[in-house]
């Protein structure tokens, strides 16, 4: 290996790492190099992490409910699902990062008016093969599109665009050019949804502040320790080249003419308490209004 850092990016590898090292060794090395490496990444870098293996993790996510029982939505869909649902029946949804497509296929059989963007051609081909299979449960035909986020074409102007579980897997460098388009493509009042890994939080942390250390020496004075990852987690995680903090987040929404809200899906406890102890949140962008 050289000494430029590197992540590790075939599996095979990192078994031949581990045997040779040790499974410790190999881990702490896999999260050294990728720390390292990790704000010169971009997405196309860590293509070849989303395996098959990967790809079967994601499906495997607990469900949070079954729509018309057929179309799951995850529990980590479960805030931007909530908020959207809550709006008028027929609002103009756009979920940027679909996938196979149950996200969308869930809000358009309750009524909502849908369509879902991916770059996976072959994902888009199992919404559309979806979507056709339950047509009688769709009052507005939900589409699907392949393209990139920061160009796409849409036609009118959208009540909610959602990013769910993307921010993390794109560098800075490819979302703000993403959101300065995204931002061009919503209604008056619309609203960008972004759920997305805390930055802050205590198991995920990219950014530390007063308050994180804190929470530090309170967990260890409680006698609880961070979990231990296992070698796969470790390497599947380095597709989380970008992972923000709300503040982080909410200047990069600010440089692309957003004004934005955080809700943390931790709902217990102090809001100081949840910004450390929350996994996961969900940020509300609006675009602001200009200045006359």
């Amino acid at each position: 290996m050289s000494d430029n850092p590197r992540i590790y990016d075939d599996w095979s590898e990192v078994e031949r790492l581990a045997v040779e090292i040790g499974e410790k060794a190999a881990r702490d090395r896999i999260l050294s190099n990728f720390e390292k490496a990790r704000a010169q990444l971009d997405s196309s870098d860590v293509i070849k992490v989303y395996d098959a293996e990967y790809l079967k993790h994601l499906d495997a996510l607990p469900v949070w409910r079954k729509v018309k029982d057929v179309f799951p939505v995850k529990m980590t869909q479960k805030p931007t699902f909530s908020r959207i649902e809550a709006m008028p029946s027929g609002a103009r949804v756009l979920d940027v990062g679909c996938g196979a497509g149950d996200f969308v296929l869930a809000l358009a059989a309750l009524g909502h008016s849908c369509a879902g963007l991916d770059t996976d051609a072959n994902a888009v081909r199992e919404a559309l093969r979806r979507r056709d299979e339950n047509a009688g449960l769709f009052r507005v035909k939900p589409e699907f599109f392949v393209g990139r986020m920061d160009s796409f074409e849409y036609e009118g102007r959208a009540d909610a665009i959602t990013l769910n579980d993307v921010v993390e897997h794109v560098s800075v460098r490819e979302l703000r050019p993403a959101l300065a388009h995204i931002r061009s493509l919503l209604a008056g009042g619309g609203e960008l949804l972004i759920h997305t890994p805390n930055g802050n939080a205590q198991w995920c942390l990219t950014e530390r502040n007063w308050k994180v250390s804190l929470w530090e020496i309170v967990q260890r004075l409680r006698g609880i320790a961070p979990p231990e990852k296992s070698l796969k987690q470790v390497y599947y995680e380095q597709t989380h080249i970008n992972v923000m903090s709300f503040r982080a987040l909410r200047e990069l929404l600010s440089e692309t003419g957003f004004d934005a809200e955080v809700r943390y899906d931790e709902r217990d406890g102090a809001p100081i308490i949840r910004e450390v102890a929350s996994s996961n949140m969900m940020v509300i962008a609006r675009p602001r209004k200009a200045l006359v």
